[in-house]
């Protein structure tokens, strides 16, 4: 069993309503629009909601806006999106019947694993259906651009949106007919990691961390740490590119990877924040192989204001600057808010 797996333990799926609804009626004002896509306003259809639907059905009637803003959001992003649905999930793409089957099952099949794992820590509890959009590369774009303004997103494949009153995820389509290709499915497990974590106010780092292990785990590996870096095998072997790795981490550049501004910086800055999670996350992990309660605690008391420095001692009794020496040698790595 992988560590994750034995660190976490299952929390029962509440079953969902079966009585009927009253329709939701589609109100233009309901909707904004931008570079010609509908973004519902969520603030006026949960009023619609809280008036017109009994509390134990919020859910049902969540799910009934949220087909109606996709099926807007697929008539207005021009011809090849299909609106789909299985037991948890809404999922628009451009796949065929083949392909939407598969991405279902692979959304469901992602859940199971990582609410099993992550029992009471999870985020069980939402206003209907998680969404889903697959998109091209061009309307993905245009698409996450409302929530995220510039090039901040950077060369992402995917992203947990939260900012906009109804959490989902948005993820680009691969090619033409490549449906069951690693990296959906990598991107879909970890958007679903976020999803499941966001009630948590966890720092950036750990919150990566934790949704890049469920992401190896459902792909049954990790990719090379050339490709996490942008780098390739050809250039560079792989101790000579940890070692270029480590020397690259100044104590400036660690504060801003605990703080999180790190992450909102170039490409190659953000790829490497990424693999000092990884390396964080293992560190941590293995000092606590035979006592999975103290990491629990630790991931639902780690806190972003400090990076989960508090939480860490704590419950792990050490620092975060003695896990990041563990790797990068002597040196001030521990978080300091004040200088944030």
């Amino acid at each position: 069993m992988d560590f994750l797996r034995r660190l976490f333990f299952r929390r029962a799926v509440p079953n969902p309503s079966a009585r009927p609804v009253p329709a939701l009626p589609d109100r233009p004002e309901w909707f904004e629009e931008d570079e010609g896509l509908p973004y519902p306003l969520w603030g006026q259809i949960s009023d619609w909601v809280a008036d017109h639907v009994e509390a134990d059905d919020f859910a049902e009637g969540y799910n009934h806006a949220a087909r109606l803003w996709l099926t807007k959001l697929a008539a207005a992003a021009g011809p090849g999106l299909t609106l789909s649905e299985s037991t948890h999930f809404l999922l628009l793409s451009p796949f065929e019947s083949t392909g939407r089957k598969w991405t279902l099952k692979v959304l469901e099949n992602a859940r199971r694993h990582i609410f099993d794992a992550l029992g009471t820590l999870a985020w069980l509890d939402g206003w209907g259906k998680q969404v889903v959009l697959v998109m091209d590369h061009a309307s993905y774009n245009l698409y996450i651009s409302h929530y995220f303004p510039g090039d901040y997103m950077g060369r992402s494949a995917g992203v947990m949106i939260t900012n906009g009153g109804y959490a989902h995820i948005a993820a680009q389509a691969p090619p033409k007919d490549h449906f069951t290709d690693t990296p959906l499915l990598r991107t879909l497990a970890h958007e679903l990691t976020h999803n499941a974590l966001c009630q948590l106010a966890l720092p950036r780092w750990l919150d990566e961390a934790l949704a890049m292990s469920f992401e190896d785990q459902l792909a049954g590996s990790e990719t090379s740490i050339a490709d996490r870096l942008g780098a390739s095998f050809e250039a560079i072997g792989t101790r000579a590119l940890l070692k270029e790795f480590a020397a690259w981490w100044t104590e400036e550049r660690l504060q801003g990877f605990w703080s999180g501004s790190l992450w909102n910086s170039e490409d190659d800055e953000q790829a490497f924040c990424y693999e000092m999670s990884r390396i964080l996350f293992r560190v941590l992990s293995q000092t606590t192989y035979h006592a999975k309660d103290r990491f629990r605690r630790f991931i639902s008391d780690a806190h972003f204001s400090d990076a989960g420095e508090a939480a860490s001692q704590q419950h792990l009794g050490l620092s975060l600057g003695e896990a990041a020496a563990d790797f990068l040698g002597e040196g001030d790595w521990e978080p300091h808010p004040f200088r944030w």
